[in-house]
């Protein structure tokens, strides 16, 4: 199962979703395989696309650990 993550933020916030993303890959994800990552400047910031392969059969997990990831970035506005 192939799941996309996508977002915008503002460019007078990029030095906090840098140090949220490093938070997230502090712990590996066993059962997600990152396929590519896209990131460009738009006319609203910093819009980024992420593409990520859950391991067959285990699909429930992989989300859990997708989610995990995600939420060091919760609390910022974008």
């Amino acid at each position: 199962m192939l799941v996309m993550v996508t977002g915008t933020f503002p460019l007078n916030i990029r030095k906090k979703v840098i140090e949220a993303h490093m938070k997230s890959m502090e712990e590996p994800m066993s059962h997600v395989k990152n396929i590519g990552s896209w990131t460009c400047l738009g006319g609203e910031g910093i819009n980024y696309w992420y593409v990520y392969e859950l391991e067959k059969g285990h699909e429930k997990e992989g989300l859990k650990e997708l989610a995990k990831a995600e939420v060091h970035f919760q609390d910022i506005e974008g």
